[in-house]
């Protein structure tokens, strides 16, 4: 797991092994970020969300509260 500088995890969120999180990235309460997969630089990730794992999620990218990306 990699975690960037910047980076605000709220509580209950969780990052997985072989995850990472690039810098100033913001994922709000309760999100997961699973095994392998990676969030970009300024990225959002809303409350109750759930990036699957190897999934890439691109600098810059909002993802909406409770969404699943595959």
């Amino acid at each position: 797991m990699s975690v960037g500088n910047g980076v605000l995890l709220n509580a209950g969120t969780e990052v997985h092994c072989d995850a990472a999180v690039g810098n100033y990235a913001l994922i709000y309460t309760n999100s997961v970020i699973r095994t392998g997969a990676i969030v970009g630089n300024l990225a959002r990730i809303g409350s109750n969300c759930t990036i699957s794992n190897n999934v890439t999620m691109p600098d810059g990218a909002d993802i909406p509260d409770c969404t699943a990306v595959h």
